[in-house]
């Protein structure tokens, strides 16, 4: 009896903690977002009004689906079939207010066929030159992290280039530190 009673004490310390630990990685909340930049036969871009501001149409990948198709299914959401998206940049967001890092991903692929709709969540969608996507990213009152901003402005300006950096994403403010400044990943075709 005593032998048992100090198995039993030794192993419920370790069955405990085996038990908290799945916790833990849940609560880490490790994500990652799709952005998709989408153009058309006039070289526009396609941006979204959301609550936070105007920004190319995103998701947060989830699902259980290849990205090539969480990114169709994204466009078909505005409207649109689209080319084989290509791989422009992937960044990570670091967080100074919690311990979790979060991957962003940003596509690129041309409009093929469809027509734009506006789907539900969305306050406007638009067609915008580069330069206008760049002002309307940058709008006062705008709610959205500047590296979303900077991050599309780094593909559209250098669109040759696969893209990857580090952002130190604040808790408050939108204004982002890049402790990792852009730097090259590899080439596009």
């Amino acid at each position: 009896m005593k032998k048992l009673f100090f198995v039993v004490l030794y192993l419920l310390p370790v069955m405990l903690f085996a038990q908290s630990t799945p916790d833990k990685a849940v609560k880490a909340d490790n994500y990652t977002i799709l952005r998709l930049l989408m153009i058309n036969q006039q070289e526009e871009i396609l941006l979204v009004k959301y609550k936070t501001g105007w920004l190319t149409p995103s998701l947060r990948y989830n699902e259980n689906q290849s990205i090539k198709g969480a990114l169709d299914s994204l466009a078909r959401e505005f409207g649109y079939e689209i080319t084989v998206p290509q791989l422009r940049a992937m960044v990570t967001f670091q967080f100074d207010f919690k311990p979790v890092v979060s991957i962003r991903t940003h596509y690129a692929a041309h409009v093929s066929g469809g027509k734009l709709k506006s789907p539900k969540d969305v306050a406007e969608v638009k067609w915008v030159s580069r330069k206008e996507a760049e002002t309307l990213m940058s709008l006062p009152g705008t709610e959205a992290v500047d590296a979303i901003r900077l991050t599309t402005m780094q593909i559209l300006n250098h669109p040759e280039t696969i893209w990857g950096g580090s952002f130190l994403v604040p808790e408050t403010g939108t204004a982002c530190r890049m402790p990792e400044p852009f730097y090259a990943v590899g080439r596009s075709k």
